[in-house]
């Protein structure tokens, strides 16, 4: 069993006006089968003191608009005012979790109401929540299904929705230091499928954000940290090249200078690629305002959105010593550069995850297949004063 209770307000220097939640769990022997109730009121003393006040929760001198960060709910997800039981089943060993809801809400769920009874959204609350994991293969297979009704004095309100994931073992790398994808994701026979798959997943994934990430940059743009923030993303990919061609030019003939020549390689060629597929796709930009779903509107199709050369760039330059030096944290740099895009309204969540793709597959392969990689050159850029040459064999 367990409890806890919020003072909302103080009286003579102690909490008062509290805000409840208590709850229940039992479990099978093994721990493997668990049951759960949890009761949640978001009413100002209406346990302890038995005299509710409204409104009242997370609305305060500090808070004028609630507790809530850009007009979401910090505290609980149903807003004050609110009386909630839930009742749940879990097996850990089999991936499977049921949760009922039934209460009554005080508020707009999730986001700030200005009224504390809201007649559009304030009412009877009932919902489910069910969960399944299914092993295939190698792959584990998630679906989710959720359903909300909301019997409200303004009417009805249902909402539903359906979810699948799916998530692949890389496994162990096939060379010390390994990387993301590398040759773990090697088919038998020799093709390098599986990032292909994963990649082209990971871009319809991010197809689905395009639209509410862009207006969330719509209506955030204009702040200082987001201002500050796209110039120090826009400046990494540039600052990363730069830098890895003092590099190379400094310490050519080591192993430093080779991962750096690795860096050039994969920058170079994922401009070049990224330019290349920006003509073919032709995807007008967000601050187009034709939506994430417009192709062949774009008057200069070198200036087309997919994929994001920054983030392509960015990606290649930092694989090769993200990989070679074993710091991963050095991604974060490039996922900089695509928050910078996407923040700035130059591109949408695909592009950039798209641009990022590319990036990585291109730093990964030139780092693996060269001198600082551990294996025989066979991928190499030449610059002579007539021409920049690129070898890529395959096999």
């Amino acid at each position: 069993m367990y409890a806890q209770l919020i003072g909302e307000d103080a009286t003579h220097g102690l909490p008062s006006r509290f805000l409840g939640l208590y709850g229940l769990e039992s479990w099978s022997a093994d721990g493997e089968q668990r049951w759960f109730g949890e009761f949640v009121e978001t009413l100002c003393g209406a346990f302890l003191e038995h005299h509710t006040v409204r409104p009242c929760a997370y609305r305060n001198y500090a808070y004028p608009e609630g507790y809530t960060s850009a007009g979401r709910w910090m505290g609980a997800a149903v807003g004050p005012d609110s009386r909630v039981l839930t009742l749940g089943w879990l097996a850990a060993a089999q991936g499977a979790s049921v949760r009922l809801h039934a209460g009554r809400i005080g508020s707009r769920i999730g986001s700030f109401s200005p009224d504390s009874l809201d007649p559009q959204t304030s009412g009877r609350l009932l919902g489910v929540q069910a969960r399944q994991d299914f092993r295939w293969g190698d792959a584990d297979l998630t679906t989710e299904l959720d359903w909300l009704r909301i019997d409200a004095p303004a009417g009805e309100r249902t909402e539903a929705r359906l979810g699948v994931s799916l998530r692949y073992e890389l496994g162990a790398p096939a060379r010390a230091g390994g990387t993301l994808m590398g040759d773990a994701l090697t088919m038998a026979d020799g093709r390098r499928v599986m990032p292909l798959l994963v990649g082209a997943g990971l871009i319809a994934g991010a197809a689905l954000l395009d639209r509410p990430l862009d207006n969330y940059a719509r209506a955030h743009n204009g702040n200082l940290s987001m201002r500050g923030l796209r110039a120090a993303g826009d400046v990494v990919p540039v600052v990363g090249f730069g830098l890895a061609g003092v590099s190379w030019f400094v310490q050519r003939g080591s192993v430093e200078g080779e991962v750096a020549f690795n860096a050039l390689e994969a920058g170079l060629s994922a401009v070049a690629i990224a330019e290349l597929t920006k003509l073919a796709v032709d995807r007008a930009r967000p601050e187009a305002e034709l939506g994430p779903a417009s192709f062949g509107d774009v008057k200069r199709r070198g200036d087309s959105s997919f994929p994001s050369v920054h983030s392509a760039l960015a990606w290649a330059v930092l694989t090769p010593y993200a990989e070679h030096y074993h710091e991963p944290w050095l991604y974060g740099a490039a996922v900089l550069t695509e928050v910078a895009r996407v923040m700035g309204r130059h591109h949408w969540t695909s592009d950039v995850v798209g641009g990022g793709v590319l990036g990585y597959w291109l730093g990964d392969y030139f780092y693996r297949n060269g001198d600082a990689g551990g294996l025989h050159p066979r991928a190499r850029l030449a610059i002579t004063p007539h021409a920049v040459v690129l070898n890529v064999p395959f096999e």
